[in-house]
């Protein structure tokens, strides 16, 4: 598929049918994603498919309690996927260990977690499969559930699945509304 294609074909899918994702091709969709840039190549981002349906059912159980709209969602949703960054990696200078400047390392530790997300997402449409960014959830409750190590932050969830229902794009901005040139 041609890379301006993929990206104003991708929608944000909210219902999928129950069909399960096969690992083998979520592994294709994550080694795609892992040619989005990052600070210094500091590759911090990773992944973490929750096939097991005990933990999927805690997690779900947990994204609900924060936010009943997501847990609507998640009921129909076949994978759900982490995202997790590794903390002090990103924005920082790698021989002081310090940040670049002040918040550089908050800041840029999220870029590259939405880079990677973009990229995954993009990827997944390539392979046929229906990707939501889901932002709304307690990481503390979730990491309690899956007893994450301290290092490691969830950037965001992601629902994958093959899509039921393909919604059409909504109205965007114009390039005249979006670009300033001085």
């Amino acid at each position: 598929m041609e890379a301006i294609k993929n990206i104003k074909e991708r929608r944000s899918i909210r219902r999928y049918i129950p069909k399960p994702v096969p690992a083998d091709l979520l592994r294709q969709v994550v080694e795609a994603a892992a040619y989005a840039p990052s600070w210094t190549n500091s590759q911090t981002v990773s992944y973490l498919a929750l096939y097991d349906p005990e933990i999927r059912k805690r997690v779900d159980e947990k994204v609900a309690e924060v936010s009943p709209h997501n847990g609507e969602i998640l009921k129909n949703v076949p994978l759900l996927v982490l995202q997790l960054s590794e903390n002090g990696k990103s924005g920082i200078r790698r021989a002081s260990g310090k940040p670049i400047r002040e918040g550089m390392d908050q800041h840029w530790q999220s870029f590259d977690a939405g880079l990677s997300a973009e990229a995954f997402c993009l990827a997944a449409h390539d392979y046929g499969l229906g990707t939501l960014i889901l932002g709304g959830y307690a990481e503390d409750m979730i990491r309690e559930v899956l007893e994450l190590p301290e290092n490691m932050k969830i950037s965001c969830l992601l629902a994958v699945g093959y899509p039921e229902v393909v919604p059409d794009a909504p109205k965007r901005k114009s390039a005249e509304e979006l670009l300033q040139t001085v």
